[in-house]
Parts: structure tokens; C-alpha cells; sequence
């Protein structure tokens, strides 16, 4: 794993707070909440398939804002060949299944904006849906932007089950219905609230935290004339986990032999410069692994698929508009729902929030589990579900 990991792939997490990859994000609460109100699959049964082309309209905020979504089959979110491996409670492989992605209804496209006083829809940014369930009463989750703002759509059992303890409650008593909260309505942080407070001398990164990423010698460290706050100032910043030298090939010095970071990375001087960036769209395979705790989140693994599919088909759009790189699942590995009572020698990061195995702990084995890996992805990720705000 390389520092630089800690550069790009925390664009998956911002925002999309299912997936923790190398680190766990406290958001602060929301102080707003949508219903979505009459979505409506324009085709002529309502209907759509895997390859549809279609427009999903519905209308938010008490019928004051009317969205039109226009919507394409998202072709690289799932890699020819996936795989799907699921784990028994014993650490032990219990089944391999290909991920057919005629099976998952995974689109992308823009997102339209009118209100009921307009007459012309304005183009206002991009769109991300997977259909769960289509019909005159559907059913989806996913993203879209409108002027810069983030809106997240989940169904409202996905909400419940993520919600801050200070978030909205769902007050509509209907089942299936979707909520929609944007970025705007998460509250500005609260010094006073300690367990919303961010330490600002603390990296929200935590693989800033593992050994192989503190070795002192590091060129990145030691540049004599740049400071540490200068190259990334800690705590400011959503970073993740990357393979660098899958996609940001042209920062890695092949001559330094450096152990665990691997080569000299200078993040200084790639910031807004585009050179050696793809000048067609590419496709970053990644592995997603789910823990216990998140696979019991949901009442199928086909559920679990789904909604992990749904994750990287929002996320990937962050890496389009900055990296021209798409996101394409080639991995995936779901662990039972039931937490083992012991730590299993196979899979030793998958443990319950109740066994006291702290995050940096986690982040470690995970680390050493998915090193064992041969494989092409660009980098792999942790899906797990743990209350941060308590």
C-alpha cells in the first residue's frame, strides 16, 4: 500500500458513507430530509432492463421541485467476469458465483431541474440510479447533482438503518418510499459535540496510521524543502486507498526500494496538472469486501450485491469528472451475516463491533488479507457497518 493511496480513492467515500475504505468518516447530522413523491419510469409498461434507455422523473421537497434524470446503461460498474466469492462464518470460501450484469439495472446519465412555474427543464449535472424495482411503483437508490449540489437517494429502510441518532425521522408511515438528503443539509460541525468534533491535528485518514505508511525515510518526508502541512494538511481532506502504480503511474520513482510505500511519491506536483492522465475514459478494476456487520444489514446477499453495485456506480462518477477513470467491480467478496465468535485465521479483520478490535487494527489486517491477493484490481475496499456517532 502507497502513500499516495491516501490521494485518490477517498473520492469514493465523500458522501457515499456505506463504503469505509482505509479510514471511518463521522458526519455530522442532517438538519433536512425529502420525500421522493411520484417517480415515474417513462417507458411505455414502466418497465426496463438491464440496457434501457429511459427517463426517471419524480418530485422533491413538497412538490415544489420537479427532477427528470435521463438515463443510460452504466457499461464498466461491473467488469466482464466478476466474480462473487461468499465466505462461510468459518473464514472458508462457500460459493463462487459470476456476476451477470444483465441481473443488475445500473445506470448513468444527467440530472434536469424545472419547477412548476417553469415550462423547460435546465440541465443542472449528473445522474447515477440502480433500479431495485421497476414498474408504476419503483423503487431505486443512487445520486445525482443539481448546481453543485450532492443529492442522495436511499430507500427508507437504508436510511433508518445508517441514520445519524440526531438525523431527520422518516415521518411519511409508507414502506417502500425513497428519501433524499444533499449534501447542503448535512449541519456545519459543532465544537462543542464531541462526538462530532474532527480533530484537525488528526488525519481522517487513518492509513496515515499504519506502519508502512510512517516510515520517516520516505521521499515524501523527506523533501527538505516542502512542509508536511504544505504536501497534505490532515484532517481537511476524505482520503482513502489507491494502487498508485495502477493509475498514477507517472509520481513513482521505480529506482527507490523502499519497503511498503514502495517509491517517492510528490503529491505537490501532480495538483492540477493533467499530464499523464488518460486521454480516454479507462476503467479501474477494484475488489469490495463485505464484513459481517454490513452483510447482516441486509435480508439477502443478493441485497447486498445490489446495494454494493449501487455504492461504486455513484462513487465512480467522482473518479470520471477528475481522473477520466471509471470504476468497474471485478471483486467481490461477502462474508456471512453472522459475526464468528472468534477471529478466523482466513479472514481475521472480519470481527462484530463488539469484539473491541480497534479501527487502525482492522485497517491493518485488512490490509495484510487483501496483499495476499493476486490479482489486477487498482485497489480493494472494506464495506462495514459500525455507529460512529455514539
Amino acid at each position: 500500500m502507497r502513500l499516495i493511496r491516501c490521494v485518490a480513492a477517498a473520492l469514493v467515500s465523500v458522501g457515499f458513507s456505506h463504503i469505509a475504505q482505509a479510514h471511518s468518516v463521522k458526519r455530522a447530522p442532517l438538519s433536512y430530509l425529502s420525500i421522493i413523491d411520484e417517480p415515474v419510469i417513462h417507458t411505455p409498461s414502466h418497465r426496463v432492463h438491464a440496457y434501457s434507455d429511459f427517463d426517471l422523473t419524480f418530485h422533491l421537497h413538497g412538490r415544489q421541485q420537479y427532477i427528470k434524470l435521463v438515463l443510460e446503461p452504466n457499461e464498466d460498474v461491473i467488469a466482464e467476469g466478476a466474480m462473487v466469492n461468499y465466505i462461510g462464518v468459518d473464514g472458508e470460501v462457500r460459493s463462487v458465483e459470476l456476476i451477470e450484469r444483465s441481473d443488475h439495472k445500473v445506470f448513468r446519465g444527467t440530472a434536469w431541474v424545472r419547477t412548476h412555474e417553469d415550462t423547460q427543464w435546465t440541465h443542472a449535472g449528473w445522474a447515477r440510479v440502480v433500479i431495485h424495482r421497476d414498474g408504476a411503483d419503483p423503487l431505486f437508490e443512487g445520486a445525482f447533482r443539481i448546481d453543485g449540489n450532492h443529492h442522495h437517494i436511499l430507500p427508507r429502510d437504508m436510511y433508518v438503518a445508517n441514520k445519524h441518532q440526531l438525523d431527520p425521522f422518516v415521518e411519511d408511515d409508507r414502506e417502500d418510499i425513497m428519501v433524499v438528503w444533499r449534501d447542503s443539509d448535512i449541519t456545519p460541525e459543532d465544537p462543542s459535540r464531541g462526538e462530532l468534533k474532527r480533530d484537525l491535528n488528526t488525519g481522517s485518514c487513518l492509513s496515515d496510521d499504519l506502519s508502512f505508511n510512517m516510515m520517516l525515510e520516505h521521499p515524501v518526508y523527506s523533501q527538505p524543502t516542502i512542509s508536511q502541512s504544505t504536501i497534505l494538511k490532515k484532517g481537511e481532506s476524505f482520503w482513502g486507498s489507491i494502487s498508485s502504480g495502477t493509475i498514477f503511474g507517472r509520481d513513482i520513482d521505480p529506482t527507490t526500494n523502499l519497503p511498503g510505500n514502495g517509491a517517492g511519491v510528490n503529491l505537490l506536483n501532480s495538483i492540477g496538472n493533467p499530464a499523464g492522465c488518460p486521454t480516454s475514459r479507462k476503467v479501474a478494476l477494484v475488489g469490495i469486501a463485505t464484513d459481517c456487520t454490513y452483510t447482516a444489514l441486509f435480508n439477502s446477499t443478493q441485497s447486498v450485491n445490489a446495494n454494493i453495485i449501487a455504492q461504486m456506480n455513484s462513487a465512480s462518477v467522482l473518479y470520471e469528472e477528475s481522473f477520466n477513470i471509471s470504476l468497474g467491480i471485478q471483486n467481490l467478496t461477502v462474508q456471512d451475516k453472522q459475526c464468528p465468535g472468534t477471529p478466523q485465521g482466513n479472514t481475521p479483520w472480519n470481527q462484530g463491533c463488539d469484539s473491541g478490535l480497534q479501527i487502525q487494527d482492522r485497517l491493518n489486517l485488512f490490509s495484510a488479507w487483501r496483499g495476499q491477493k493476486q490479482d489486477t484490481n487498482a485497489y480493494w475496499s472494506e464495506s462495514t457497518h459500525r455507529n460512529l456517532y455514539e
